[in-house]
């Protein structure tokens, strides 16, 4: 059995709980705005692909002129409250600290903005990350896009072939494949639902449903 080198990691939908944090900076833009409110199943719909995004499928087309100043408010107002409602899904914790006593090395990559993401992940997380590369403000080089998370984990020399990366949603898969990952694992227990994960063109080699079979690929890399 080959070794494991290394576990990349999502963040939003794959090891943290944020989905109420977003929709409330988000409807807190939108209403300052008096703009239409959104569900919670809109707010997770545009999850994934950056908070510009966000914000632009948010705001619709009409109103992509005011997107600067909507932005900034929505951005300012989940700085100082993105981690009211934020938790770990359940045995992230416990399977992350497994893996790492086990010596493999943990990343996260994420679309999440940096400042919020690094908090939470010290808040939540602690020292258990080996690196965690996540976007600046005005970062457009965005997951899918491989070449941020090449770029700063160049030093860690990491064997792609024999690594797993985990994510819940279709821009993860991509990530996936954009970064040579045949290990793609999708977690249904996030934002995206099972049944578009099995319907979406390119396949996860796996589907787990917990935190706690990121054990049982420990052991026996399959579920």
């Amino acid at each position: 059995m080959r070794k494991i080198d290394s576990f990349i990691f999502d963040l939003d939908g794959t090891l943290l709980d944020t989905l109420d944090d977003i929709k409330e900076a988000v409807n807190f833009a939108l209403k300052k705005y008096h703009l239409k409110e959104r569900t919670k199943e809109e707010v997770l719909s545009y999850i994934g692909h950056g908070s510009r995004y966000l914000i632009e499928k948010a705001i619709g087309e009409s109103n992509l002129n005011s997107f600067d100043e909507i932005f900034d408010c929505y951005y300012e107002y989940y700085t100082n409250n993105y981690n009211v409602y934020t938790k770990p899904y359940p045995n992230v914790i416990d399977s992350l600290n497994y893996a790492k006593n086990k010596g493999i090395k943990l990343f996260i990559y994420t679309n999440k903005p940096y400042e919020m993401t690094m908090s939470l992940v010290g808040k939540h997380f602690n020292d258990l990350f080996d690196l965690v590369v996540a976007i600046r403000k005005d970062d457009k080089k965005v997951k899918p896009n491989p070449t941020l998370f090449l770029n700063e984990s160049k030093d860690f020399n990491i064997d792609f072939k024999n690594s797993f990366y985990f994510g819940d949603s279709e821009v993860d898969i991509q990530t996936s494949k954009n970064l040579n990952i045949e290990n793609m694992v999708s977690v249904t227990y996030g934002y995206k639902s099972k049944e578009f994960l099995l319907n979406y063109p390119l396949k996860p080699k796996f589907m787990i449903d917990d935190a706690k079979k990121i054990v049982n690929i420990i052991e026996n890399q399959t579920i």
